[in-house]
């Protein structure tokens, strides 16, 4: 299995200033209300639009033809449609005003490459009357085509993506590589973490597991309603009474309160895992923990 880590992490404000003006010399405001820039060459490019105009990292123009700017939806829900439909489409233009990919995209959410090597954007075709997403790369070609009900980055070059067939979610690479096949209910954006080879999911929508890419298993069962990944253990925290209130006017509650009796889950208290999926003493962990923050290094002697 490849690492597909964090990359620039660490700019300087002038290394992102390089890297955001890359491929043009200056972007300035607006002829009859439409933007312009000057390129490295000193031509100066007046963008064919009134709509909002972006120039990408990667040397790409993301330029709006009769597109809405819109905030961006998130995966959560599934269902990407009630974004898109009605929203125009977006095309792009390279840096000396070129267009390079005619306007067809009805969504495009991006960069979302600010951890990676390369800057990547997250696109919507309609297709058959449904919105489908897929991604760029920063030269405009499809690495991921769009054929996916949703998709999201996160923090590594790997993106969740969810099909429609059953509405469950996988994980893959940025060139398309299936890392995990569609089996999730859910995976938590922020808790897919490359380095140790876990992340957070459920195969329902209310609990949490850590499911682990080498194993091909979840190595934390999915009754949790937390799960936090600490550098040397895995913290998983049972739901609270307020969990169970959030569901309590929802038409899933009951479904909630089954789940709980059928997996014989308490509200609160935490458990702690190390990343074999091995159940950690409770004490031994939390005395560990309080020596570390009061600068003891070693065992004390008895």
């Amino acid at each position: 299995m490849r690492n597909y880590l964090p990359k620039d992490y660490d700019l300087s404000d002038e290394e992102w200033d390089e890297k955001y003006l890359r491929g043009c010399k200056e972007i300035r405001g607006s002829i009859d209300q439409k933007p312009h820039f000057i390129t490295r060459s000193g031509k100066e490019v007046v963008v064919d639009t009134t709509e909002r105009f972006e120039l990408c990292f990667g040397g790409i123009g993301l330029c709006p033809y009769n597109a809405k700017w819109l905030s961006p939806p998130w995966p959560d829900t599934g269902l990407y449609e009630s974004y898109a439909i009605d929203a125009g489409t977006w095309g792009f233009i390279d840096t000396e005003g070129n267009v390079v990919i005619e306007p067809q995209y009805v969504y495009v959410i991006g960069p979302c490459g600010y951890y990676c090597k390369e800057d990547y954007y997250v696109v919507a075709k309609m297709i058959d009357g449904k919105a489908r997403w897929g991604v760029l790369d920063h030269t405009g070609t499809e690495v991921i085509p769009c054929q996916y009900t949703a998709i999201q980055d996160t923090k590594y070059d790997v993106v969740i993506f969810q099909e429609e067939e059953k509405g469950l979610y996988g994980l893959m690479y940025i060139d398309g590589t299936i890392i995990a096949k569609p089996k999730f209910a859910h995976i938590d954006t922020w808790d897919v973490d490359m380095h140790k080879k876990v992340l957070a999911a459920g195969t329902d929508i209310y609990f949490d597991g850590v499911y682990s890419l080498e194993k091909d298993c979840f190595i934390v069962p999915c009754r949790f309603a937390h799960i936090w990944f600490m550098d040397e253990y895995i913290e998983a925290d049972y739901p609270i009474q307020s969990d169970y209130e959030d569901f309590a006017d929802d038409i899933d509650y009951t479904e909630y309160l089954v789940i709980l009796r059928k997996n014989n889950i308490e509200f609160g208290g935490t458990e702690y895992f190390d990343y074999a999926g091995n159940l950690l003493d409770k004490m031994e962990v939390r005395r560990r923990e309080y020596h570390k923050q009061i600068g003891i290094s070693k065992e004390p002697r008895k």
